[in-house]
């Protein structure tokens, strides 16, 4: 039962590094404020706030989840500045991941002994 959690939580954490990672790149593929100056309602655009992100517009077809996935590798950056608690919750799948490989790479080492 353990393993089985043991690996469940190492998937779910490759999943949300993956999804990090996509976010990362499609997000920078997007225009910024002043490209889209009259096509703001209808695409997602990089803001040219104090703090970037992206926004789409009201005639984006799913816009706010659009929003969401492109801004969804800014909590790396923004999480740490603002809500110091909370970090934790943002690094912890990458934690899981590195401490999973250090011990198959141990475990192999071992063996191989």
């Amino acid at each position: 039962m353990i393993k089985f959690l043991s690996m469940s939580v190492f998937r779910l954490s490759v999943l949300y590094v993956v999804l990090v990672l996509l976010s990362f790149v499609t997000s920078l593929l997007l225009p910024s404020f002043h490209d889209v100056a009259l096509m703001r309602t209808e695409s997602c655009y990089w803001t040219n706030a104090m703090l970037p992100f992206v926004k789409c517009g009201q005639d984006v077809i799913a816009g706010s989840v659009k929003s969401f996935f492109f801004n969804f590798w800014l909590w790396f950056i923004y999480f740490p500045m603002f809500l110091l608690w909370q970090t934790i919750l943002v690094y912890a799948p990458i934690v899981v991941i590195l401490s999973r490989l250090i011990s198959i790479f141990r475990c192999r080492s071992a063996n191989a002994s």
